[in-house]
């Protein structure tokens, strides 16, 4: 009964604030009339669909797509379309006004869920992954997160489990779209319907040519920036121009053809979901296949079909009225669920996140969503404080946060040893030509890996007169190594200068390595190459340790990083080969050092406490033999 209840006034609250297009005869510029405007359940249904796979993808359960994304844009373009027209075709389409509806629609529920994560991830995040929770607070209520992941995506961006919003890219997406949208209502009743459409049109097939191409050359900027991701949405824009003037192919297909065009699109709408896993990055078939079946269920799913009967079912309607609460709500929920625990969390525990996550995504909407949407229960005049309020604390709080590089202070860490800075500081040596008379010229080659191996070096060996340049080299993919990727090294001064080389990359090395080594070693120089290592699925779990319970705490070692191991340790001569293993005992790799420091900033790189300690390792391997001598 609680359930009728809350899908019937769900519907009549739809119904209501969609209102009806009632015009008849003609529209301006001779455009047919507007057919009705109507509240559609099935809607709702393939939004539920969406915001269930959805979570299901971003738990980590394989077998979906999660295209669920793809579903947002296409239903958000026909529906913020269809009202648009509908309130400026009646004459009260305003930007001030639309920009208002946007803000009520989105920001109450998105700050609430903000101040409410702010508390838990400064007791429970690390300085990287606070300083990043900081920064997309900031850059989501400018509606750019996208553009910020888009940005710090690559090498250095953080493990995806451990942002709180990653999944505001799509808002990002979405805001940046129609904050453009509005200046366009207003410039096409001047332009002639045919020139309107044949824009839309070409926008569309724009941006789709555009996401063909980023996603072969830039992935990363295909899946993130609006240009390469507009189409979906104008997809829906076209739908919901299409019915309103009336176009034949779309408004005039006999029912038994539209009954099979729906059944299509339900089935592209599956095959999309199936069609590959998630973790596979922007694939454009998926996403067209999830496009093209939203798109088909919109246009030709009609009254009593057997498409808009299913996903117009009380138990999809009633998830699919809550999916924006439910959707910001999931990823806090289930970030801080990995952050809180050593080990990957159990799948049953998702499953429960999963539930708890459309109760709370209920709450909010029944008492943040609803409300504020509606001004006769928040007026502005009301709602411009409160929700003013919340930004500025929330950006206030983000700008901190991002500042200080995520409040290292409370772990009693210095930011300069204990952030990822401390391995960038290598990379100022530069790549001038070794100029200090009397001291080792050691030449570092290699990614950032190579500037760990150097700082452990540097701390196991401090009384060595060491000068160091730092050479950032290729990933060694397709088998270059790093003297064939850079031939004007051989022979510089800089390489002539070179009496040692360590070189350690975060790829796997590759067979022609063997020739560069004989090459260097003919030459006189001492070469060494370093072994992959890794400190675990999860570091946060740490801050919630004090004094001796954090010292000496140790994770599993991936099983990735023991069997890169066993095929380094085979191609690396064992003379010019330093491992980090002999600090592994059990398939574990300590975490902090006996003080309590932390040995990673980020799972993968030193601090200068990790360097230290790894610095028994050194003494364990070929490479004390040439630096022990050095360090008296």
């Amino acid at each position: 009964m609680t359930l009728r209840i809350v899908v019937i006034t769900a519907v009549m609250r739809h119904i209501r604030l969609s209102g009806l297009w009632a015009r008849s005869g003609s529209s301006t510029n001779g455009e047919p009339a507007m057919v009705p405007f109507r509240y559609r359940a099935e809607l709702d249904g393939l939004r539920a669909v969406a915001i269930l796979t959805t979570m299901w993808s971003h738990a980590g359960f394989r077998g979906l797509s999660g295209s669920g994304i793809d579903f947002f844009f296409v239903i958000s373009g026909y529906l913020a379309t269809s009202i648009a027209l509908r309130d400026r075709d009646l004459g009260r389409f305003g930007v001030g006004r639309y920009l208002v509806r946007r803000a009520r629609r989105i920001l109450p529920a998105l700050v609430v869920v903000m101040l409410a994560t702010l508390p838990v991830a400064v007791l429970v995040m690390l300085p990287d992954e606070l300083e990043n929770y900081g920064q997309s607070l900031v850059a989501t209520l400018a509606s750019g997160n996208n553009v910020l992941l888009w940005l710090t995506s690559g090498y250095w961006d953080l493990a995806s489990d451990f942002k709180p919003f990653l999944h505001t890219w799509s808002l990002g997406v979405e805001e940046q779209f129609y904050l453009l949208f509005p200046l366009v209502l207003v410039v096409a009743p001047r332009v002639p319907a045919r020139v309107r459409t044949i824009a839309l049109v070409a926008a569309t097939l724009a941006s789709l040519a555009l996401a063909l191409h980023q996603g072969l050359v830039d992935v990363d900027s295909a899946y993130y920036l609006l240009p390469a991701r507009a189409w979906e949405i104008l997809v829906g824009c076209l739908l919901a121009v299409g019915a309103r003037r009336g176009w034949r192919w779309l408004v005039a297909v006999p029912d038994g053809r539209a009954r099979w065009l729906a059944l299509l699109g339900l089935g592209l709408v599956v095959a999309s979901l199936v069609g590959a896993p998630a973790e596979e990055g922007f694939r454009l078939p998926v996403v067209a296949a999830a496009v093209a079946g939203v798109a088909l269920v919109i246009a030709f799913a009609r009254s009593g079909s057997p498409v808009t009967r299913l996903l117009s079912a009380r138990p999809l309607v009633a998830v699919g009225v809550v999916t924006f609460s439910v959707y910001l709500w999931h990823q806090p929920l289930f970030v801080f669920a990995r952050v809180l625990t050593p080990e990957a969390p159990p799948a049953w525990l998702f499953v429960v996140l999963m539930a708890v996550a459309l109760g709370v995504g209920w709450l909010s909407w029944r008492f943040v969503e609803e409300p504020f949407r509606r001004p006769a229960r928040m007026s502005l005049r009301r709602f411009v404080p409160v929700v003013g309020g919340g930004v500025a604390v929330v950006v206030v709080a983000g700008a901190v946060l991002a500042g200080s590089g995520g409040l290292p202070a409370r772990l009693g860490e210095d930011p300069a040893e204990a952030s990822i800075d401390y391995n960038r500081r290598i990379s100022e040596t530069g790549r001038e030509p070794f100029d200090r008379p009397g001291a080792t010229n050691v030449l570092v080659v290699g990614d950032s890996w190579s500037r760990d191996l150097a700082n452990s070096v540097l701390e196991t060996y401090p009384r060595a007169d060491l000068e160091l340049r730092h050479l950032h080299g290729p990933s060694f993919d397709a088998g270059v190594c790093f003297l064939a990727a850079n031939p004007e090294l051989e022979g510089s001064a800089l390489w002539s200068g070179a009496d040692v080389v360590l070189v350690s990359i975060g790829d796997e090395y590759e067979p022609c390595l063997r020739g560069e080594l004989a090459s260097m070693t003919a030459e006189g120089k001492a070469v060494f190459y370093g072994g992959p290592k890794n400190f675990g699925d999860n570091l946060n779990w740490v801050v919630q340790r004090r004094g001796d319970d954090r010292t000496g705490l140790t994770n599993r070692l991936p099983g990735w990083v023991a069997e890169r191991e066993a095929s380094s340790s085979a191609l690396v001569p064992a003379e010019h080969y330093v491992s980090w293993s002999p600090l592994w005992r059990d398939g574990r790799t300590p975490i902090t050092d006996d003080a309590g420091a932390l040995l990673s900033p980020d799972r993968v790189h030193f601090t200068r406490a990790g360097a230290t300690l790894f610095g028994d390792a050194l003494r364990a391997s070929p490479l004390d033999a040439y630096f022990a001598p050095l360090d008296r």
